[in-house]
């Protein structure tokens, strides 16, 4: 968001040495921006099995042209921090949302089949 157009506006990570993110993808292009318009970069990342947790300040570099419109072919370049929080470590648990709850359920569901069943023999 500025107080320009920025044309060509795109955002790199930058300073990768010092967090524990194993990116995918470090860059992604925004487009052509008005002024005070906003745009979204989606950068991919995985984190570390074994990073603190913590919050990590990460560099980011965003890059631009001036409006050519109005003669403007300079490059811009802002470098920006921002935070990212590690809170939990995701080792040993599934990718999949709700999966914990499923699999309890199903346990839930066999115990009470396994119940049932004795009842029936037992009453035989």
């Amino acid at each position: 968001m500025g107080s320009e157009e920025g044309e060509s506006v795109s955002v790199r990570v930058t300073g990768e040495a010092d967090v524990p993110f194993d990116y995918d993808v470090t860059s992604d292009h925004v487009g052509n921006l008005k002024v005070n318009e906003t745009g979204d970069a989606i950068l991919e990342f995985d984190v570390d099995e074994d990073a603190p947790k913590k919050i990590y300040q990460q560099g980011l570099e965003i890059r631009c042209t001036g409006d050519r419109d109005l003669g403007d072919d300079r490059v811009y370049t802002f470098n920006k921090q921002i935070r990212l929080e590690v809170t939990s470590s995701s080792s040993g648990s599934s990718s999949i949302p709700g999966f914990e709850a499923l699999f309890s359920l199903l346990v839930l569901l066999l115990v009470f089949f396994f119940i049932e069943l004795r009842k029936k023999e037992k009453e035989r």
